[in-house]
């Protein structure tokens, strides 16, 4: 084990600021839908059109959502990244559409707009993969995602 004089220039102490102090999950949740997935979602008449196109009012709500689901599966290539490796901010919806490629998150983000555009209420979850273990939910971090 190395002695205390070696870590101890790597240790960085400070009390956290009060806008970043979270007390339960759910203030955390919505802290980040707030600051991070909100400021994205803008409405887009391209977005608009394309929600238009693949899933026509006239169908039922079930083949709506499938069709937009299967086009983002489909045509939009999956990056890989995890929330703490590629940033927690997700970027806007229409980027990826363009860049046909995000992450996971912007490809969520991406099917929520989508869904807006279709008049579809639709929300965000963050998942974890079987992989890494339950998540330590005595931890806030969105970084276990």
């Amino acid at each position: 084990m190395p002695s205390a004089s070696e870590v101890a220039p790597a240790i960085w102490m400070a009390p956290a600021s009060p806008e970043r102090q979270v007390m339960s999950w759910s203030e955390l949740a919505r802290q980040y839908f707030e600051q991070s997935i909100a400021p994205q979602a803008a409405p887009s008449a391209e977005l608009h059109a394309l929600a238009a196109r693949l899933a026509p009012s006239g169908h039922g709500p079930g083949a709506r959502i499938r069709a937009l689901h299967d086009h983002v599966r489909d045509e939009i290539h999956t990056i890989s990244g995890t929330l703490e490796r590629s940033g927690y901010d997700p970027q806007p919806p229409l980027t990826t559409l363009k860049a046909r490629r995000g992450t996971a998150l912007d490809k969520a983000c991406l099917l929520r707009a989508l869904l807006a555009e279709a008049d579809i209420d639709a929300r965000l979850a963050l998942a974890r993969g079987r992989s890494g273990g339950p998540a330590d939910t005595s931890f806030l971090d969105l970084g276990q995602f």
